[in-house]
């Protein structure tokens, strides 16, 4: 599930050209277990920083 997580996170960058908010986020996925929320924004996070 932290891809969909991350690709949500992606997905939202390149449209808004802001990163998500954890709250926003997590209102998109609140079926999902908040661990798996979290690495996906983290393996998202790690992205943007190595791209930026």
């Amino acid at each position: 599930m932290k891809w969909y997580v991350y690709e949500f996170c992606k997905q939202y960058f390149m449209r808004t050209g802001r990163l998500p908010e954890w709250e926003m986020v997590l209102s998109e996925f609140q079926e999902v277990d908040v661990s798996e929320v979290a690495e996906g924004m983290s393996e998202f996070d790690s992205r943007i920083q190595i791209h930026c």
